[in-house]
């Protein structure tokens, strides 16, 4: 009991759910059909099961790699500061299961990307692989460590190996962002690319408990996510 008290109270008091509640208690006292409308669309925004539905869309499978690969590239997802490990997760999931399909595969690693204060993620992954006591003599590192974005992230890694680029290489990000990469990589001009997803987050082999269809910023960071990759689809590889 005091479990669902807890869960209920920390989704309608607390941001998005407190949104949620405050429209919906305004619309008793004004422009009902706005604040109710308003309410509504911020749940259905943060709904766990129904943005991780939406993030769904841009998470289709691939087959795996070839068992050769000339070059493993795992594009970069942030760095932090002020903590031991200096990547955000979505950056660490890719660079550690990248690392280990160069390290299987017998192949380098390029990491690529660079925060807004000119801190490189392959020099952020060599500190936390030295923190966590990962040897990473065991690849060669490479590093690409000016790009920004995605866009950037395939010109400029063209554009530091051309001798790779016709040979079979190995894409690593996560798999709501791979279709977008790929795109971006075959307008760079890559000829033979193979997506290695990490990350789907729309796989959920127990389904859904009741407190998941509270609002959430899990949620909210799913609903986000979707729609970033949607814009950011039609604006790198329909528009541009």
């Amino acid at each position: 009991m005091i479990f669902a008290l807890s869960k209920l109270f920390t989704a309608l008091f607390l941001p998005p759910g407190l949104f949620v509640t405050a429209a919906f208690l305004l619309g008793f006292f004004k422009a009902r059909r706005l604040f109710w409308s308003l309410a509504l669309f911020i749940y259905l925004f943060s709904c766990l099961p129904l943005t991780e539905k939406m993030l769904a869309l841009f998470e289709p499978r691939y087959p795996p790699p070839p068992a050769k690969i000339a070059l493993v590239v795992s594009l970069g997802g942030g760095t932090r500061w002020g903590t031991p490990l200096p990547l955000k997760n979505q950056a660490l999931r890719r660079h550690l299961f990248a690392f280990n399909l160069a390290k299987r595969r017998h192949a380098p690693l390029l990491i690529t990307g660079a925060d807004y204060y000119g801190q490189s993620e392959a020099r952020a992954f060599l500190k936390t692989l030295r923190r966590l006591g990962i040897e990473s003599t065991t690849v060669r590192l490479l590093e690409e460590n000016t790009s920004k974005d995605t866009y950037e992230n395939a010109r400029y890694t063209r554009r530091l190996l051309p001798a790779h680029s016709d040979g079979p290489i190995a894409l690593v990000t996560s798999a709501y962002h791979m279709r977008r990469a790929l795109c971006l990589f075959e307008k760079a001009g890559f000829s033979s690319i193979y997506p290695v997803a990490v990350g789907y987050r729309h796989t959920r082999p127990f389904g859904y408990v009741w407190q998941d269809y509270l609002p959430s910023l899990e949620g909210l960071e799913a609903g986000y996510l979707a729609l970033h990759e949607a814009f950011g689809y039609l604006k790198d590889c329909l528009f541009r």
